[in-house]
């Protein structure tokens, strides 16, 4: 399910317009431009022939086919399509968050007792807590470390784990990682290699043109870009990881509702405009008199971004800075008096930041 070909002559915002319009139906009384919200939980065949060929997940055709809604339903399908179509990979798997699709994304990955993994030190805490709390007490080892140094491809090879985890945009601390360094030091050892690449989206960075394994999305944040919806998309850019993405998702009942995802592919359609503006937005803020001469602000974060190798070769699209809204993360020079007053007085324009879903303004 939601496999396709990875090679398309468009561009990604026709893509991101346009992707997921699969013709479920056809009829002589016209077809729908949005797809319909499928709420049913089971789905009926003709035939038990045609029963026993759905649970595979396609019609002998290779048209998706639909058994049971925690097994996958025609809207989280058409998202899957776009989003593994946007990707570069050769298919996608949504589930019920971003958590739900790491989850499902180590385990695919081939973390089981014995094995090691190299991850970010300060990866998205949640993640870091599921490494802790669920792998490690299995038997995994678990490496934190940084990926931003400059010998990452040296400490990888030194390492040599079987699978690596890192984040394009750490979250929350916008810290950016080589990602073409990791991936070839980690074809060297024989590592999977998955990425986070919410803060980028696609609109931003493809990590599988870059060699990565799997990208995982928290799609509650940019993706949906409404702030009304909550789910997570692994794409991958093979197809026996993909398999075994799509049965961990079964397994843990992570899958994603129909309305959710319908909220999503609604979402998807303007990701590139609200991505440009952030990335002209996060330029503006940088670049503000009165940040400059502002003492509460230590300093910004844009600087290291745009200093990074990765951002400086990122083949962005036209128009769009390499400092995104994420390098408005600002620390602050005093304690949490000082945050909080500062925090409030920009709580009147959180709306508006969400619209963009320039987001939240991370202070510390």
């Amino acid at each position: 399910m939601a496999q396709h070909d990875q090679a398309s002559p468009l561009n990604i915002e026709t893509l991101l317009v346009h992707g997921g319009r699969r013709r479920y139906t056809s009829s002589g009384s016209g077809t729908p431009t949005v797809p319909p919200i499928h709420a049913s939980t089971t789905y009926l065949h003709d035939t038990t022939e045609a029963l026993d060929q759905a649970f595979s997940g396609a019609t002998p055709g290779g048209e998706p086919a639909f058994v049971y809604a925690r097994q996958g339903n025609p809207n989280a399908c058409a998202l899957e399509e776009a989003l593994a179509r946007i990707e570069g990979g050769v298919g996608a798997v949504a589930f019920g968050s971003g958590m739900g699709a790491i989850h499902a994304a180590l385990l695919a990955a081939g973390l089981a007792p014995g094995t090691k993994i190299v991850a970010s030190q300060d990866l998205y805490g949640p993640t870091i807590s599921l490494l802790r709390k669920v792998f490690m007490p299995a038997g995994v080892t678990v490496v934190l470390s940084d990926l931003c140094r400059p010998d990452v491809a040296d400490f990888i090879r030194a390492e040599e784990p079987d699978v690596i985890y890192a984040e394009t945009f750490s979250n929350p601390l916008v810290k950016v990682v080589d990602l073409d360094a990791i991936s070839e030091a980690a074809r060297e050892v024989g590592a999977v290699t998955l990425v986070d690449s919410t803060f980028t989206t696609p609109y931003l960075v493809r990590p599988i043109e870059h060699g990565f394994d799997i990208v995982i999305h928290s799609a509650t944040k940019y993706i949906s870009g409404h702030g009304d919806s909550t789910g997570g998309v692994a794409i991958s850019a093979k197809n026996a990881l993909l398999d075994s993405l799509r049965s961990y998702g079964i397994m843990l009942g992570a899958m994603l509702s129909p309305f959710e995802a319908h909220l999503m592919l609604r979402g998807l359609r303007t990701l590139s405009l609200r991505m440009s503006r952030c990335a002209w937005s996060g330029t503006v803020a940088t670049r503000c008199k009165w940040r400059a001469s502002c003492n509460s602000i230590r300093r910004s974060r844009a600087s290291t971004i745009r200093a990074c190798p990765i951002t400086r070769s990122t083949r962005l699209p036209a128009g769009c800075s390499t400092t995104s809204a994420m390098a408005g993360c600002w620390p602050l020079r005093s304690g949490s008096k000082r945050a909080r007053r500062l925090i409030a007085s920009w709580i009147t324009c959180n709306s508006a930041c969400l619209l963009l879903r320039s987001a939240t303004s991370f202070l510390w």
